[in-house]
């Protein structure tokens, strides 16, 4: 059973609305048009504001992330190869010499000191760092290695000085060494920088890690 309702009148009319409703079942609203057929009434719903990106919003997001990761692979790969494939063998004659050293070291809870130093290396075995006129003398060890291994080198100097140390300060260095892959004529190192606490009776402790450097050199 159909009710009529609206202010159409014959075929002539704009149209109006039906309400149907059947056993058990909820009303149906119909809109009756000019061609006389009942139609069911379809609204439209506002647009959302929010919700889920668009199907191809969300894969062009997750593209974008695959490409990314996919470069920042290639790089990384890219730069071990070149790692490996550089040359790194160093002898103890072209150690030899004055370095600079570029150091940053930690002196307490976020604060990093950068200290720039000047040691020299003697055929000798024998490390030198120079203070206001007065030499620090140190034994320096070099492992040299061939490719694909890296030279390493390990000595103690005063060339550290923090903004509260009336002078230089002794520390380990540990460091690899390799020529330069665009200037083979230059030589770098680049390490860590340890600090070793002393006893009262002079017995060294247990090394603790407390900086960075980089040395650089020409032969």
């Amino acid at each position: 059973r159909g009710e009529r309702a609206g202010s159409g009148g014959g075929g002539g009319g704009a149209g109006g609305r039906a309400r149907s409703r059947g056993a058990g079942v909820e009303d149906v609203e119909f809109e009756v048009r000019r061609d006389g057929v009942q139609h069911p009434r379809v609204e439209e719903l506002p647009p959302s504001s929010g919700g889920a990106a668009p199907p191809s919003s969300a894969a062009g997001a997750a593209a974008a992330s695959w490409s990314k990761a996919g470069a920042r692979a290639a790089a990384s790969s890219v730069k071990g190869v070149v790692g490996y494939l550089q040359p790194k063998h160093v002898t103890v004659s072209d150690v030899i010499g004055v370095w600079r050293l570029d150091q940053e070291v930690s002196t307490g809870p976020d604060e990093l000191v950068q200290c720039p130093a000047t040691v020299e290396f003697l055929p000798d075995g024998v490390v030198v760092s120079t203070y206001d006129g007065e030499e620090f003398a140190s034994r320096y060890t070099f492992n040299e290695r061939y490719w694909p291994r890296y030279c390493t080198i390990t000595f103690e100097a005063r060339a550290f000085q923090g903004p509260r140390d009336a002078a230089p300060v002794t520390r380990l260095y540990r460091a690899r060494l390799k020529p330069s892959m665009l200037n083979p004529g230059v030589l770098s190192m680049r390490g860590k920088i340890y600090r070793v606490p002393r006893s009262r009776f002079g017995f060294k402790g247990r090394r603790i890690k407390c900086g960075v450097f980089r040395g650089s050199r020409r032969r």
